[in-house]
């Protein structure tokens, strides 16, 4: 996929309401939030300085998942996030060697565990209206990177599984439709790649849905 993309559970039917919604609020609690975003980033930069900081990464998770009125500190958290688990893809270090001693791959284990939590939440908040861009972009993000350094290979592999993921919140209803077309605006018609794999996750999701219509009245009938 050529190289366009800038770094930079809940329903999709709620709308995360941003501080420059709340004015007011804003001003009693600035203080507080600027703390609480340097905390972020101070933690991020412990995960780099050394792998005994790998903690971090759950604290972080957690700042994410916090569900605050103000979503400036999620937002914050995710950026974060996204940076780490990028960075840590293309240093190899999710990446399980074959002369990897036992305690590396347990490393290594629970850093992709981590990082499936994280993948989890992102697709739940790219069903949120009002940070549903920003979470695309990170989402797409991830997708790069993964192609290019989570898999033993030296080719791009294409990562189908998250991409299916994507195109499966943005086609709910209910979804932003505004960040369903940026996506096909920004990614699908600009990558050749994208596309190709879109239309076979559109395929897929829309089987799925089939089914499961299909499905459910003869489970309620058992």
């Amino acid at each position: 996929m050529p190289s366009t993309i800038d770094g930079s559970g809940k329903s999709a039917k709620r709308k995360r309401k941003t501080s420059d919604t709340k004015p007011l609020k804003r001003a009693r609690s600035e203080s507080s939030e600027e703390d609480a975003q340097a905390q972020i980033l101070m933690l991020e930069t412990e995960i780099f300085e050394s792998k005994k900081n790998y903690n971090n990464i759950t604290a972080l998770i957690k700042l994410l998942r916090d569900d605050d009125e103000d979503a400036d500190n999620s937002i914050v958290a995710a950026i974060s996030l996204c940076r780490v688990f990028t960075r840590l893809m293309v240093s190899g270090e999710m990446t399980k060697r074959e002369e990897a001693t036992e305690k590396e791959a347990v490393v290594v284990k629970w850093l992709r565990e981590r990082y499936s939590e994280y993948k989890t939440t992102i697709m739940a908040l790219l069903g949120e209206e009002g940070i549903s861009s920003t979470a695309l972009t990170l989402c797409m993000r991830l997708l790069k990177t993964e192609g290019q350094h989570l898999r033993n290979s030296k080719e791009y592999n294409f990562p189908t599984g998250i991409l299916t993921d994507i195109v499966r919140v943005l086609l709910k209803p209910g979804s932003d439709g505004s960040t369903r077309k940026e996506f096909s605006e920004k990614f699908v018609e600009e990558n050749d790649d994208v596309r190709f794999y879109t239309l076979e996750a559109v395929e897929l999701v829309y089987s799925s849905l089939v089914v499961d219509l299909f499905l459910t009245p003869i489970e309620k009938s058992w």
